[in-house]
C-alpha cells in the first residue's frame, strides 16, 4: 500500500564491519492512523466542551453579578421607603399603630408609644394590642375582645370610627379616646388594619 509509510531500519554488521539499511514499511499503520483521527475528534470535542464551560460559566457570573446587583438596588429602595415610612409616621400628632391578622402590634409611631407611657416600640411590637391596651370598659368591666372594633376580623370593610371608649396606659390609667379603625384590604400578609387615635381628655373634661 503505497500510503503506508516506509521505515528505514539501520543495522550494523560488527562481523562485516558494515552498516547497512533495511527498509520496511510500518506495521498497523492503518490502526495507527484511525486511532490517530479518533484522537483528534476526542481531543476536539473535549476542547469545545471546555470552551463551553468556560464561557457558560463566565455568562453565570455575570448573570449572578447583575442579580446581585439588581437586589442590592431593590434592598437599598426598600430601606429608603421604610425609613420614609418611619419619618411621616413619627411626624403625626395622633397615635398609629398596626396590626397582623391576630391583633398583634406590627408598627407603632412614637406618639402612640409616648401617649401610652411606654419608652420604646420594644414594649408592643409583637403582642395583642386588645389585651395590652383595650381589654376593660370605661368603667372597668372586662372588654371581649369578639366586641372590639380594632379586633381585625371584627373590623368591617368600611372601617369604624370610636368616639367614646378608652385606652389603657402602662401605669394602669385609662385614657379617653377618640379613634379610626381601617382594615388593609390588599394583599398583605403582615398587615391586617391600622389605627389612628387621640387622646380626648381634654374634651372631656370640657364636657
Amino acid at each position: 500500500d503505497s500510503s503506508t509509510p516506509l521505515i528505514m531500519e539501520t543495522r550494523l554488521l560488527l562481523r562485516e564491519g558494515v552498516t547497512v539499511y533495511l527498509p520496511h514499511y510500518l506495521r498497523n499503520w492503518n490502526r495507527l492512523e484511525t486511532n490517530r483521527n479518533w484522537l483528534f475528534l476526542l481531543l476536539s470535542v473535549a476542547g469545545g466542551l471546555l470552551i463551553y464551560s468556560i464561557y457558560g460559566g463566565w455568562l453565570y457570573l455575570k448573570n449572578i453579578s447583575g442579580a446581585n446587583r439588581k437586589l442590592s438596588g431593590y434592598i437599598d429602595e426598600l430601606a429608603q421607603s421604610q425609613e420614609r415610612f418611619r419619618l411621616i409616621l413619627d411626624s403625626m400628632a395622633e397615635g398609629i399603630y398596626g396590626t397582623d391578622d391576630k391583633g398583634n402590634c406590627v408598627f407603632v409611631n412614637h406618639a402612640c408609644i409616648e401617649m401610652l407611657g411606654y419608652t420604646n416600640e420594644a414594649e408592643l411590637l409583637g403582642h395583642d394590642m386588645h389585651y395590652l391596651i383595650h381589654h376593660s370598659y370605661p368603667d372597668g368591666s372586662p372588654y371581649p375582645i369578639a366586641n372590639c372594633p380594632a379586633y381585625p376580623p371584627s373590623v368591617r370593610p368600611e372601617g369604624g370610627h370610636i368616639t367614646d371608649e378608652v385606652f389603657w396606659r402602662k401605669d394602669g390609667s385609662a385614657i379617653p379616646v377618640e379613634y379610626w379603625v381601617r382594615p388593609v384590604l390588599e394583599n398583605s400578609q403582615e398587615i391586617r388594619c391600622v389605627v389612628a387615635w387621640f387622646d380626648v381628655s381634654a374634651q372631656r373634661q370640657v364636657e
